[in-house]
């Protein structure tokens, strides 16, 4: 499992599909089309989604939703500058006031900014938001960003503020994962043994519980809490568990359990791409690719990154050096930091 922030902030964020969070009167005769919308989103139909969105913005006068919400797509694309102008049409098209809705989208425009390498307009965000009640998140955020411009102690006084806004599982996990992300494992491992002594209450808390486990190596702790998840009813932990099974070599339960989250629309292109690795360890490349190629379709941001790699990996398990170095050069293009890229573009240079 890659130590990464990847998807930590979407849990902590005030969820899309959240029915009480409406930025305007509804129409007596509403179509439906935002909340078709919001089930293409999550079933990463994010075509679909884009076109109930502009129906329900059009149709049903739930503008400052329909942007918002094409705004998570384009976010969830990579697409951020797009991303930034629909959460500001969003703001603009707000009818009455609503702190909770305008505060949300904040968020995610700050989140759309700080991955668009604009870390003063993100920061800038933040700021207006440290008296909000989301003041635990944002300073842990702020932090974050201090992180990775090599501003040690700046982040450190950020999630100090954190810890005295509140301690919950989820921001923990968060900071540690920042701390990792700038390979800083050790600062961060204070902050796993702090979310390690909090209860869950949720079932979400409980599989982020599961990933605390899984990275102070307590894989027997770690696999039940996801497992618990799972039976009260939170289906995003198949994925974190399949990764941890894959990791143990139990490839037959990985499988399974990434064959599970597809059944249930659950992270389909990071299950498609646990497949992948399954196939990879099995010796079976060819499915591996077509996995890889299943995976892409999404155009799931958060899992691009990981699929594009394992598939330089396959090409090198094939032998085909050429291939994956041309994959390689357009992989760093996108991610010229990552340090595992960059480390095995050294070695298919002596191939």
């Amino acid at each position: 499992m890659k130590k990464s922030t990847v998807g930590v902030l979407a849990a902590l964020l005030l969820s899309l599909s959240a029915g009480s969070m409406t930025a305007c009167v509804q129409p007596k005769e509403d179509s439906g089309a935002y909340d078709n919308a919001l089930e293409a989103y999550e079933a990463g139909d994010y075509e679909l989604a884009m076109s109930e969105f502009d129906k329900a913005i059009a149709n049903d006068k739930r503008e400052a939703e329909g942007y918002r919400g094409q705004g998570l797509v384009y976010l969830k694309q990579g697409d951020y500058e797009s991303a930034v102008i629909m959460f500001d049409k969003s703001l603009e098209a707000l009818k009455h006031e609503n702190e909770e809705f305008e505060n949300d989208v904040l968020m995610y425009k700050a989140e759309a900014c700080a991955k668009n390498s604009d870390t003063d307009a993100a920061l800038e965000i933040y700021s207006g938001l440290e008296e909000s009640s989301m003041a635990e998140l944002v300073f842990a955020l702020e932090g974050q960003i201090y992180l990775n411009k090599g501003d040690v102690q700046q982040a450190l006084n950020c999630f100090e503020l954190s810890e005295e806004a509140g301690k919950s599982i989820e921001t923990y996990l968060l900071i540690y994962e920042s701390f990792a992300a700038v390979s800083r494992e050790g600062d961060g491992a204070v902050y796993l043994e702090k979310a390690k002594s909090i209860e869950p209450s949720t079932p979400e808390e409980r599989a982020e519980l599961g990933k605390i486990y899984y990275y102070l190596e307590d894989y027997d702790s770690s696999i039940s809490q996801l497992n618990k998840a799972i039976e009260e009813g939170y289906t995003e932990a198949y994925t974190i568990l399949g990764d941890i099974y894959l990791e143990s070599e139990n490839i037959s339960g990985a499988k399974n359990l990434f064959i599970s989250a597809l059944n249930q629309n659950v992270e389909p292109a990071m299950a498609y791409n646990g497949l992948a690795m399954c196939a990879i360890k099995e010796g079976d490349y060819n499915s591996a690719l077509s996995y890889i190629d299943m995976g892409l379709e999404y155009k799931d941001e958060s899992a691009k990154q990981s699929l594009l790699f394992n598939e330089i990996i396959i090409y090198e398990k094939m032998l085909d050096f050429e291939t994956a170095k041309v994959k390689m050069n357009e992989f760093l293009i996108l991610y010229p930091e990552d340090q595992r890229a960059v480390d095995e573009a050294k070695f298919l240079l002596r191939q």
